[in-house]
C-alpha cells in the first residue's frame, strides 16, 4: 500500500533529482513535507483575517463568488505542479487554497444568517457547521470506497494534506 505521504515525498525527491542530480537531503524532505502540510492552515489563518473587509466591500454573496476563484487558482497550481516538476507550485497552490478555506468558512455562515428567516437563523447556522463536520467524518470513515485496502482506523491519523488530494 502506498500512502499519499510516500507519493508526495517521491514527487519532491524526483523534482529535486531532476534539478540537482542528487537525492534530496532528509532534513530538506522533512521540512518541505511539513511546510506543504502546514501552509494550508497558515493560508486559512490569513484568509480569515480578511473576511470583514471583503464582506463589507463586496457583500456576502459577491464575496463568496469572488473567493471561489481562489479555489480554482489553488487547484490549478496544485494540479500543474506535477507537470511542471515544481514542488514550489504545490506549496503556493496549497497556500492559495488555504486563503480560500479561511475566507469561505467565515463567509458562508455570514451569508446563511443574512438570507435565512429570523426565526430559523440559529438552526441554519448550526446546520452549516454540522454538515461540514459530518462531511469530514464520512470522508474519513468511508475511505474504503476509494481505497478498499486501507485500514479504516488509519484514516483518523491521516494528515490534512491527504484530504486535498482525494
Amino acid at each position: 500500500m502506498t500512502s499519499l505521504a510516500q507519493i508526495i515525498e517521491e514527487f519532491f525527491n524526483h523534482t529535486w533529482w531532476s534539478r540537482h542530480n542528487q537525492s534530496m537531503p532528509d532534513h530538506s524532505l522533512t521540512f518541505l513535507w511539513s511546510l506543504s502540510v502546514s501552509i494550508k492552515d497558515f493560508g486559512a489563518l490569513l484568509g480569515s483575517l480578511g473576511v470583514k473587509c471583503l464582506a463589507d466591500t463586496f457583500g456576502r454573496r459577491n464575496s463568496i463568488l469572488i473567493v471561489n476563484a481562489l479555489s480554482v487558482v489553488g487547484a490549478c497550481l496544485m494540479f500543474a505542479s506535477k507537470a511542471n516538476e515544481s514542488f514550489e507550485m504545490l506549496i503556493v497552490g496549497r497556500l492559495v487554497f488555504g486563503l480560500f478555506c479561511g475566507l469561505v468558512m467565515s463567509l458562508n455562515p455570514l451569508y446563511i444568517q443574512e438570507v435565512s428567516p429570523t426565526n430559523l437563523r440559529g438552526a441554519f447556522a448550526t446546520l452549516n457547521q454540522v454538515s461540514f463536520a459530518t462531511g469530514i467524518l464520512l470522508g474519513m470513515v468511508r475511505i474504503d470506497v476509494v481505497h478498499p485496502d486501507r485500514d479504516p482506523v488509519h484514516c483518523f491519523t491521516r494528515y490534512d494534506f491527504q484530504h486535498d488530494f482525494h
